[in-house]
C-alpha cells in the first residue's frame, strides 16, 4: 500500500481560503476592466493609447504567484508521508536477584556490585537495535523497566538496585515473560511478544525472538517452584 500523505497541522490549510479570496479579487478585477473598455466607443483610439500585449501572458504574473501562495500555505501545514517501517522485536530480559544473600562480601566488593557491573558490561556488548528490559526480584519480582534500546535508563536501573528479602526465581521468569509480551495465563501458549493486536501487524503473528539472561545466587524460597518455572519455559 502506498504511503498516505498526510498533514501535521492541518487546519492551517484554512489559510488556502485567502488565496482562493485573492484569486476571485483578480477576476473580478479583470472583469470589471473589461467591461470600462467596452464604453470606450471609439476603438481607434483604444488601439493607439492601449498598449498590445498578449491576452494569456498578461495573467501569467498573476497566476504564478497564486501558485506560489499555494505552495507556502502547503509547506506552512507541515505535509509528512506515514510509512510503515519494519520493527525491531528481539528482546533479551535481564534478570537480576536483590535477595540479601546478594550482599555477600565472596565475590569482590560483592555479589550484588559484581552482577550489577556484569549486567552493564553485557547491556553495552548488544547491538544497540536490540530490545532490553530489567527484571529484579527477591520476594517479589517487578519489571525495573521495560524492553527499551534506551541504553541510559538500563544503566541508571541497573545501578539503583535495593536487596529485599527471600528469593522468588519463578516469578521472575514469569514477570520476564509477561515483559517479553507472552501469555502467561497459559503456559503452553506462546505470544507475538508485543502486547499490540496481531491483526495489526501482520509480521506479529510470528513468535518474537527473545531471551532471558538471570542472575543469581541461590534457588527459588517462595513464589512458584523451579520446576514449574523450567517447564513453563521450554
Amino acid at each position: 500500500m502506498d504511503p498516505k500523505l498526510e498533514f501535521v497541522m492541518p487546519q492551517r490549510l484554512w489559510l488556502l481560503l485567502a488565496v482562493v479570496a485573492l484569486a476571485a479579487s483578480y477576476i473580478a478585477l479583470q472583469a470589471r476592466r473589461s467591461r470600462y473598455a467596452v464604453r470606450f466607443t471609439n476603438l481607434a483610439l483604444l488601439d493607439r493609447v492601449a498598449p498590445k500585449r498578449p491576452g494569456w501572458r498578461r495573467h501569467l504574473p498573476a497566476l504564478l504567484l497564486l501558485i506560489a501562495l499555494t505552495g507556502m500555505v502547503g509547506a506552512f501545514a507541515q505535509p509528512a508521508r506515514m510509512t510503515r517501517v519494519p520493527r525491531e522485536r528481539a528482546t533479551i530480559i535481564v534478570a537480576i536477584d536483590t535477595s540479601l544473600s546478594m550482599q555477600a562480601t565472596d565475590v569482590d566488593p560483592s555479589r550484588l556490585v559484581a552482577a550489577q557491573a556484569a549486567a552493564n558490561e553485557f547491556v553495552d556488548k548488544l547491538p544497540a537495535r536490540l530490545n532490553v528490559g530489567l527484571v529484579t526480584f527477591n520476594g517479589i519480582a517487578k519489571v525495573a523497566v521495560p524492553p527499551t534500546q534506551n541504553r541510559d535508563e538500563l544503566h541508571a536501573a541497573i545501578d539503583q538496585l535495593r536487596l529485599g528479602e527471600r528469593t522468588a526465581i519463578g516469578e521472575a521468569i514469569y514477570a520476564s515473560l509477561d515483559a517479553i509480551g507472552v501469555d502467561t495465563s497459559d503456559p503452553g501458549a506462546g505470544g507475538d511478544g508485543t502486547g499490540d493486536d496481531p491483526a495489526d501487524d501482520p509480521a506479529d503473528d510470528d513468535p518474537v525472538p527473545a531471551r532471558i539472561v538471570l542472575m543469581s545466587d541461590g534457588s527459588t524460597t517462595v513464589g512458584r517452584p523451579d520446576a514449574q518455572d523450567r517447564k513453563s519455559v521450554v
